[in-house]
């Protein structure tokens, strides 16, 4: 009886285990084992321990180029913003230089007092010398000579409203506005100058008038031009063809024009034998 008992305990200790490892083969199919689980939380943390060994150059290198992009973008619109914030006359301000403001009103100044002082210096004290330079051409020749610089003077002023870099015409600009206050230094050159002129050269003050008369007859022309380009622009409407006269070269032919006539009239019309 105890060898009975005996052998059923025995197959009761061998056949639990045996039950519940039929339980787990069942189960088999549908859960992982150990082994897999074990190796299933390896790939990623191998995967992670790879990135954290690879090279810090291979993230650095485009990182840094992403980064210099988006400064780069901001930056562009940045100052996008800024210009479009600006308006014009704070971009003139902003670009403007108060020592070149300066320079160039002190230039001017001594171009127009220094050289005028020296001409009348040289007409007073130099009247026979200045004669005989003036002898050398007819009266007619001198008054378009002077018509020619003044006129010059006159077109390199307006050039330097259109070019951008307009230093060099600048600088022609003062040469010769210093020329011409020379040359109305010699010649006395006011508002009534055919006494001055007459009291200083005698009867070679036709000479002298003559020079006169060409710068007036320069400034006479662009006199003209103002007047008839600003009444265009305040009283002619938009889509009349007249406009055409303001714009560019067509501007510019005007004032031409205009010069042309005034010399004509000068030359042709006996106002240097009138007033000499």
């Amino acid at each position: 009886m105890s060898g009975a008992q005996h052998q059923e305990s025995q197959d009761g200790a061998n056949g639990a285990p045996e039950g519940e490892r039929l339980r787990t083969e069942a189960q088999g199919d549908n859960t992982p084992s150990q082994d897999e689980r074990f190796c299933g939380l390896q790939g990623p943390q191998t995967e992670a321990q790879e990135l954290q060994d690879m090279p810090a150059d291979m993230f650095t290198a485009p990182c840094l180029e992403a980064k210099q992009c988006h400064l780069t973008a901001a930056a562009i619109v940045s100052l996008e913003t800024l210009h479009h914030s600006l308006s014009l006359a704070e971009e003139r301000h902003r670009r403007m230089r108060p020592w070149r403001i300066v320079c160039g009103i002190i230039a001017v100044l001594l171009a127009a007092v220094v050289p005028y002082w020296v001409g009348r210096r040289i007409a007073i004290w130099h009247t026979g010398q200045v004669m005989f330079v003036l002898r050398c051409m007819d009266p007619l020749g001198w008054a378009l000579a002077a018509w020619t610089v003044v006129t010059v003077l006159f077109a390199v002023l307006e050039l330097t409203l259109v070019v951008r870099r307009r230093g060099f015409l600048l600088a022609l600009a003062l040469a010769l506005f210093a020329l011409i206050q020379l040359v109305s230094g010699v010649s006395l050159l006011k508002s009534d100058f055919w006494y001055g002129t007459f009291a200083v050269y005698g009867k070679g003050s036709l000479y002298v008038n003559a020079v006169n008369l060409g710068m007036i007859a320069s400034a006479s022309g662009l006199f003209v031009f103002s007047i008839v380009f600003v009444t265009l622009l305040v009283f002619v409407r938009n889509g009349s063809k007249v406009k055409m006269l303001l714009r560019g070269w067509s501007a510019f032919a005007f004032f031409l024009i205009c010069e042309l006539a005034a010399i004509c009239i000068v030359l042709f019309c006996g106002v240097i034998q009138l007033v000499g």
